[in-house]
C-alpha cells in the first residue's frame, strides 16, 4: 500500500465506515438521496481495499415494470464506490467524472441486494473502483458497475 495512506489501517477502516452508517451520524450518508437509499455497511477489507454493502429494495425505486429502476442501481453503485474511496481520500472530497453500468439480470423488489466493491486504483487526483451488484438469494449478479474518480482540492 502506498505510503499516502500509511497512516490508515483494517481497524479504523473499521471504525470509521461503522461511524458513517451510525443511526446518530451527521455525515452525507443522513442527506438527500442517500438518507432515503436504505443502504447498510456489511465489511470491510483494507489491505484488499474492499468493501461490501446491502440495501432492500423499496416500492418507490420500482420502474414502470415492476423492478428496480436502473437509475436507482446506478445511484447505489456511485454512492457505494464513493464510500469507499472516501474513505481512502478522507478529508478530501471526491466526484465522478465516469461511470459505466452493465444491468444482467432485473433486481425483483423486495430483493436485499449486496453491493461488492473494490478500488482498483488509487491516485494522488484521479481514481477507478469497480462494484458488482449480487443477489445472494438467488445466486444472481445482477449488476456490475465501473467508475472514475476525482479528488478535489479545497477552495482558497
Amino acid at each position: 500500500m502506498s505510503d499516502i495512506f500509511a497512516h490508515l489501517n483494517q481497524e479504523d477502516m473499521e471504525e470509521w465506515m461503522k461511524a458513517l452508517f451510525a443511526p446518530e451520524s451527521k455525515d452525507y450518508l443522513q442527506r438527500g438521496i442517500m438518507s432515503q437509499l436504505g443502504l447498510e455497511f456489511v465489511s470491510c477489507d483494507f489491505e484488499k481495499r474492499e468493501s461490501v454493502f446491502t440495501f432492500q429494495t423499496q416500492p418507490w425505486q420500482q420502474n414502470p415494470y415492476g423492478i428496480l429502476h436502473g437509475g436507482i442501481t446506478c445511484t447505489c453503485f456511485d454512492s457505494v464506490m464513493g464510500i469507499l474511496l472516501h474513505y481512502f481520500t478522507k478529508p478530501f472530497q471526491v466526484t465522478t467524472t465516469n461511470m459505466r453500468t452493465d444491468y444482467l439480470k432485473p433486481i425483483q423488489l423486495g430483493d436485499r441486494v449486496e453491493f461488492r466493491v473494490k478500488a482498483l486504483s488509487l491516485g494522488r487526483t484521479l481514481s477507478t473502483l469497480q462494484a458488482e451488484a449480487w443477489i445472494p438469494a438467488r445466486g444472481v449478479l445482477a449488476a456490475t458497475a465501473i467508475a472514475s474518480y476525482m479528488r478535489l482540492e479545497p477552495k482558497k
